[in-house]
């Protein structure tokens, strides 16, 4: 009976395995009939932009484009509220570019302990700010902060001109706009919504 038993069990295990190397076979065969000797490609699209943003306790860092061939790293030190961003110039390969600004003012933050922000990057085709050779990024950052709801939008002023000859460049970056991201937040800092609720 023991010897029956195992008989079709191993007939079962042999049938299973036949069957499985067949089909990885048959698909080995039809990916060789169907392969043309060349490596497969990832194909992207052409205007595809990469952005990144990183962020920890008390700092985030965030990418985006300041023109056609090169892009800023924006800097936030949470404690101090300075925004900052680094551009290399793609002729030079150094870093030949720098502009900064503080949020806490325009984010309506106060002086905490334990300050917290967002920060990403966007892209927008909002063409105000040209003013002789500066013309405004394609980058805009959005910056939030946590605590009081706050959020702004800003943008660099780039002189292509100077990144061209690799003359160095600085300034500050600009405020595009501003805004609350909940009434809660528009409570904290004071806006008109809270005046209203009080008379």
């Amino acid at each position: 009976m023991w010897s029956a038993l195992r008989r079709k069990s191993w007939t079962g295990f042999a049938g299973g395995l036949g069957i499985g190397l067949v089909l990885g076979l048959g698909m080995l065969l039809g990916a060789w009939a169907t392969h043309d000797g060349q490596t497969p490609q990832l194909i992207l699209p052409q205007n595809l932009q990469a952005t990144a943003t990183h962020g920890s306790e008390n700092f985030a860092i965030a990418t985006g484009r300041v023109s056609e061939d090169t892009e800023g790293i924006f800097f936030l030190e949470f404690l101090t509220g300075e925004l900052t961003c680094s551009v290399i110039y793609p002729r030079t390969g150094n870093f030949g570019a720098q502009f900064r600004t503080n949020v806490t003012r325009d984010l309506g933050a106060q002086r905490r302990r334990n300050p917290n922000y967002i920060m990403v990057t966007g892209e927008s085709m909002v063409s105000t700010g040209n003013v002789g050779a500066i013309r405004p990024s394609p980058c805009v950052v959005y910056v939030v902060d946590t605590n009081s709801g706050g959020f702004a939008c800003y943008r660099v002023p780039w002189n292509r001109q100077l990144a061209n000859s690799g003359q160095p460049q600085q300034g500050a970056i600009r405020l595009i706009n501003k805004g609350v991201a909940s009434k809660l937040g528009a409570q904290r800092v004071g806006s008109p919504d809270r005046k209203k609720k009080k008379q």
